[in-house]
């Protein structure tokens, strides 16, 4: 059995009878992986974790081992740390760097002895092992901001969006919300942020400071009465719509002088003819039209697509061909409009993706272009990013957000996974940043996912993911402060 002990200084006190150096004098042998050691991180990660692995070979008479990992230079934390029996003789652990390092290279090397009592009086076998620890500094805040609705906290948490995507907390955040703030839109000017209080039943507006800070809009929240659902802001920037919670009409708000929102003559704006009993779950607007799509559907019942136009005064009208089937789905949870190649996408819990061709009235055709994404998983969301090419799609049940590249004829490839450790289920709402640059997913309860795009639309996880928000996080919207 093998006890693993890690020490600093004072273990180099203890172990002084310890002879060092190479184990080829020793009856056991270390082969230790990778070697040397090198880690990189940036600052405001704190600290890193190394993984190391060893290959023990030899023999003794000890059915009890004692490891000591010793580092004189103080990069590594002291103290104990686990083993896991990976294969004959393997072994694995891994080691925490202390915190709040200093910016540049920390070099030393650690010395790895396994002895066959808890003093280590008796070494079996030993090795030296060097390493090189690069912190970097933080990278500098972009003018990006990025922002969480927390359901059981009652609060927003709002972050700087680092040169490298990663999330730093705001001074003053988290930041005040209505009871249960569930869904989040921001304005595509960056300017302001706007969010559905589940709990209270109300729509809070906010204007965004030039350091990316909220504070409440004059005269709200609005009392809407009812328990709202998914929110957007239309591409202009002049309308905010709102689905109310089991409804089968549209809320629709002028976005006026300061932020504040003012109820449009008509609202609420019915989308599902005669209130069929269809419960509206999401909203998507093709700007091209605009049109605004709403999806909704029965257990069991195919998902149904429900299309209006989007008036010069933010009215809505319903397309004469609406509803639209969208067949292989079923229980919709998710919708996404490329609006550059005219198409829309519908996800069902089930991993099924459809795309539906946008014609120049804004009727909507079923391609035939259908996906599974893996194993009937759910999906929690889906978005297309800036530029058309991309669609971002979260698998919450692997807690992994999975990559397409989009075709002409609407076809999806798959061009990657990022996953997020540890952070099962949650809503899986996301965002991409407005350069197109970064992708962001809300992972368990209380974990912001974050990946950088590659030039082929591809997700690395960023340094620090997942990010810390609060309690019962549901959604999430980045902005570039204008």
């Amino acid at each position: 059995m093998l006890v693993f002990r890690r020490l600093g200084i004072l273990g180099l006190a203890l172990l002084a009878s310890c002879s060092g150096g190479g184990g080829s004098s020793y009856p056991l042998s270390l082969s230790l992986t990778p070697n040397p050691l090198t880690a990189s991180y940036y600052q405001y990660q704190t600290s890193t974790s190394v993984g190391l692995s060893a290959t023990v070979t030899g023999s003794s008479n000890s059915s009890t081992f004692y490891v000591y990992v010793i580092d004189s230079a103080g990069t590594f934390v002291p103290g104990s740390i686990s083993v896991s029996s990976t294969g004959p003789n393997t072994y694995s652990t891994s080691l925490q760097t202390v915190a709040n390092r200093s910016v540049g290279v920390h070099s030393g090397t650690l010395q790895i002895k396994i002895c066959g009592d808890s003093a280590c009086g008796s070494v079996l076998g030993a090795s030296d092992l060097p390493y090189s620890v690069t912190v970097q500094q933080t990278p500098a805040a972009t003018g990006t901001h990025a922002y969480v609705t927390n359901y059981s906290d009652n609060t927003i948490s709002a972050y700087n969006v680092l040169g490298n995507g990663a999330l730093m907390p705001l001074d003053g955040s988290p930041f005040a919300a209505g009871e249960g703030p569930s869904a989040i839109a921001a304005d595509p000017g960056g300017q302001y942020v706007y969010v559905a209080n589940y709990g209270s039943g109300t729509l809070s507006a906010y204007s965004v400071g030039t350091d990316g800070s909220l504070a409440i809009v004059a005269g709200g929240p609005i009392d809407i009465g009812s328990q709202p659902g998914a929110i957007i802001v239309d591409p202009s920037g002049q309308y905010v719509y709102v689905v109310t919670n089991g409804g089968s009409a549209i809320l629709a708000y002028r976005l006026g002088a300061g932020g504040m929102l003012t109820p449009l003559q008509g609202s609420p704006f019915t989308v599902v003819p005669g209130g069929a009993g269809t419960v509206i779950g999401a909203l998507a607007i093709d700007s091209g039209g605009p049109y605004l799509y709403a999806v909704g559907g029965l257990i069991h019942s195919a998902s149904v697509l429900y299309a209006s136009s989007i008036g010069a005064d933010g009215s809505l009208a319903v397309l004469t061909e609406s509803p639209f089937v969208a067949p292989y789905t079923y229980q919709p949870s998710a919708i996404a409009v490329d609006s550059a190649l005219s198409y829309v996408y519908v996800a069902d819990i089930y991993g099924h993706i459809l795309a539906n061709s946008i014609d120049g009235t804004g009727a909507v055709a079923a391609t035939g272009v259908y996906s599974q994404t893996c194993c009937g998983n759910n999906i929690g969301a889906m978005i297309v990013d800036p530029s058309g090419k991309y669609l971002y799609v979260t698998e919450t049940n692997l807690s992994a957000v999975v990559a397409f590249s989009i075709g002409l004829d609407g076809s999806l490839s798959e061009v990657g996974t990022g996953n997020v450790p540890n952070a099962f289920g949650g809503t899986g709402a996301m965002a991409v940043s407005p350069d197109g640059k970064f992708v962001y997913s809300i992972m368990g309860t209380n974990n912001v996912g974050a990946f950088s795009v590659g030039a082929d639309g591809s997700m690395t996880t960023i340094g620090g993911s997942p990010f810390a928000a609060g309690n019962g996080s549901r959604s999430i919207a980045v902005i570039k402060v204008q």
